[in-house]
């Protein structure tokens, strides 16, 4: 007997494309695009429900969820998307010392903690190696998701789409998961667009407790969370993996990349991961020599792309030492764009490096940078926010202190401080009680100066520094 149609149930029809060389009632199984008449569906991974001989039209009653449940997921979210060619990659010969951390863990992970958290700045290189490692568990056979967020960029921002995506995905890696997932959609489509605790409940909790043998744990990989929108959701989605892992004890492991997010920092400084999580603060593992080797191993990319037209000895040592040095604020992105400037076809690459080694401020000359253009307040944003980070470790106890690092971060700070504009990383700094208490006069009054200009900025920030200004003022009085 037929099962009776819900409303939700209701039949519409699929055409598959025809193709030239074949009769019109064959479908190739390498090829599994249909058109609905409600929404478009690509699936793939899956084999299809019934033969592959097709004799008239189909009517498709969505007793099969994994097809439904693949239009209500990121597919440019994956780390191998088409969406995201070329993606960024590590180079091989940097970052050791993080990988190696982070490949103990993966073999750690079934009987440690279940989630590691990467922090960096933008240009820290986080999603390079995000998509390293997404790529080398996807070979050892211990990746069961990845998505990689992106900023204002449709599907990609939505935090939504992110656990009906793990879902699906683990449903390819875990053939055990296929059938729980598919009759959790069966029985209620309405699941796809529900709040994302219920989807977690009833696309992976349930799904998980009905295998008898839990499987391996598999690693779920998400970069840049700090890209999905809305801190609410943020947080929502951190505390959901909290209850996967904790509550209900999983066989699932989480990486975890973002920028520094408030929302996001104060979940992982509470008492649910403070212990459950490793984290690695990417800014502690930036070396000049990891540096120095991207660079020179790009620079000779571009020479043997540009063949006769770049001679061998360049670039020269004294050009890759300034380049170092300049990417110690703002990274790899800094390094990234240098390279994608310099090896642009519509210029020459000899020149246009001698051009950044003659000036400090390409990036913010519209005319020059031209589309590798970046916006002046937002880039001396994050030029001070380095400066003010690297006087934090030296009031940590710095060993190795950089005398040209530090005599730079002391006479330039307050100038990129004065170009920039208010973001959050910044003005949290701001507010760092030590940091202001070490600050001299001079320095105290221009940050008040700045602070006046941008009357939008918290009241308490423009409080503690005018307090500490009283301070000083005080101390130099005649006694």
């Amino acid at each position: 007997m037929a099962p009776k149609m819900t409303s939700s149930h209701r039949p519409f029809t699929i055409s598959f494309r025809a193709r030239l060389d074949v009769p019109k009632f064959w479908v190739p199984t390498n090829y599994r695009r249909w058109t609905c008449t409600r929404q478009t569906m690509l699936a793939p991974e899956f084999p299809l429900p019934e033969s592959t001989l097709l004799r008239g039209p189909v009517q498709y009653n969505g007793f099969d969820g994994l097809f439904l449940l693949h239009s209500a997921i990121a597919i440019g979210a994956a780390h191998d998307s088409a969406e995201r060619y070329p993606p960024p990659r590590c180079h091989p010969q940097t970052r050791k010392v993080v990988f190696e951390i982070i490949l103990a863990w993966t073999k750690n992970a079934p009987r440690g903690s279940r989630v590691m958290y990467v922090q960096g700045e933008g240009g820290s290189g986080k999603t390079a190696i995000s998509q390293t490692v997404a790529e080398y568990c996807a070979h050892t056979g211990q990746l069961g998701a990845s998505f990689f967020f992106a900023h204002n960029k449709g599907d990609l921002s939505d935090g939504r789409l992110l656990f009906p995506t793990i879902a699906y995905k683990l449903a390819k890696v875990v053939p055990d998961l296929r059938v729980p997932i598919s009759k959790a959609i069966q029985s209620d489509t309405t699941i796809l667009s529900d709040e994302p605790e219920v989807q977690v409940e009833k696309l992976i909790i349930e799904p998980y407790r009905t295998i008898p043998h839990p499987p391996i744990p598999t690693l779920v990989v998400i970069d840049g969370l700090d890209g999905c929108e809305g801190t609410e959701m943020q947080q929502r989605i951190l505390t959901l993996i909290a209850q996967l892992v904790i509550v209900h004890r999983l066989p699932l492991c989480f990486f975890i990349t973002s920028r520094p997010n408030p929302a996001i920092q104060a979940l992982f400084d509470g008492p649910i991961f403070d212990k459950m999580a490793t984290r690695i603060p990417l800014e502690l593992f930036v070396s000049d020599a990891d540096m120095r080797t991207y660079l020179r191993s790009e620079f000779l990319s571009v020479r043997e792309r540009w063949h006769a037209a770049i001679p061998e000895a360049w670039p020269s040592t004294d050009a890759v030492e300034l380049l170092v040095g300049k990417s110690r604020s703002a990274g790899y992105l800094y390094a990234s764009t240098v390279i994608r400037y310099v090896d642009d076809p519509r210029g020459d690459p000899v020149q246009r490096l001698y051009e950044l080694a003659t000036t400090t401020e390409f990036l913010t000359d519209p005319g020059r940078a031209a589309h590798l253009w970046v916006d002046v307040g937002t880039h001396h944003a994050e030029l001070a926010s380095g400066c003010i980070r690297y006087i934090g470790e030296i009031l940590d106890g710095l060993d190795d202190i950089n005398l040209a690092t530090y005599q730079y971060v002391r006479q330039r700070w307050t100038e990129h401080l004065q170009r920039a504009v208010p973001t959050p990383i910044l003005l949290e700094q701001l507010g760092d009680v030590r940091f202001v208490y070490s600050r001299t006069l001079s320095e105290v009054q221009i940050v008040i100066s700045w602070l006046q200009c941008h009357p939008d900025v918290p009241s308490e920030i423009m409080r503690l520094w005018q307090s500490w200004a009283g301070e000083l003022l005080h101390l130099q009085q005649p006694l």
